[in-house]
């Protein structure tokens, strides 16, 4: 009888443990969340941005994967990982394919750096 009441408490005890985490979990995402989303605005009062209701879904969840990008980025060069920062501009709403399809798939280099971001000149 009492093997029976323990493992009553301890299967009650693992389900309010569970179900605090997962609430702890779900209001740290809807804080994150509400927070992408205020960013989300910011960007398209910023950049004039319009979508049909069908397409601002799609757009605030690719703006949504860019800003994990930065945040991924910047956290790394916090920590002397990367030499750059990145911040939202007028593509952070494009997705992969978009963004790859309209440089098609050239990237730009700044006149005076070489293919790898470096001046044209090699270290000793």
């Amino acid at each position: 009888m009492f093997h029976k009441f323990t493992v009553l408490f301890l299967v009650a005890a693992s389900v309010v443990a569970v179900s605090a985490i997962s609430s702890k979990a779900l209001s740290l995402l809807a804080a994150g969340n509400h927070e992408d989303h205020k960013q989300f605005e910011e960007f398209k009062k910023n950049f004039n941005k319009q979508y049909t209701p069908e397409e601002e879904k799609t757009r605030f969840q690719n703006f949504q994967k860019t800003l994990r990008h930065i945040e991924e980025n910047n956290a790394k060069f916090a920590k002397g990982e990367v030499s750059h920062t990145e911040g939202i501009n007028q593509f952070s709403d494009l997705s992969a394919d978009e963004w790859a399809q309209r440089n098609h798939g050239h990237v730009i280099i700044p006149e005076g750096l070489n293919q790898f971001g470096e001046h044209g000149f090699k270290k000793p």
